[in-house]
C-alpha cells in the first residue's frame, strides 16, 4: 500500500500527541519513499532484510517506526522478539 504515512498524516496531527515520540535520530522501516518524517533514515527492500538490519549498529537510533511491514516476514514472531 503506497504512501501510508502521507495518507494518515492529517489524522495523526489531529490526534495531537502522535509525533511527540519522534525526537532525535530515527529510522522508518518499510516506508519506501514515504517515511513518517522527512529527516529520518529509511530501511526498505533495497537496504536488505529488515529483520536483520545488517550494518546498523545497536543504539544507532532514538526511535523506530515500522508500519505495514510485519506481514512480509516469514517468521514475524522472531522479528518481534
Amino acid at each position: 500500500m503506497p504512501n501510508e504515512a502521507s495518507k494518515n498524516h492529517n489524522r495523526r496531527v489531529t490526534n495531537g500527541d502522535y509525533y511527540k515520540y519522534f525526537v532525535g535520530k530515527g529510522i522508518d522501516i518499510g516506508s519506501g519513499s514515504d517515511p513518517i518524517l522527512g529527516d529520518c533514515d529509511v530501511w526498505d527492500k533495497p537496504q536488505g532484510d529488515a529483520a536483520l538490519l545488517e550494518g546498523v549498529p545497536n543504539d544507532s537510533y532514538d526511535w523506530v517506526h515500522a508500519s505495514h511491514c510485519l506481514e512480509h516476514f516469514a517468521e514475524p514472531e522472531k522479528v518481534l522478539a
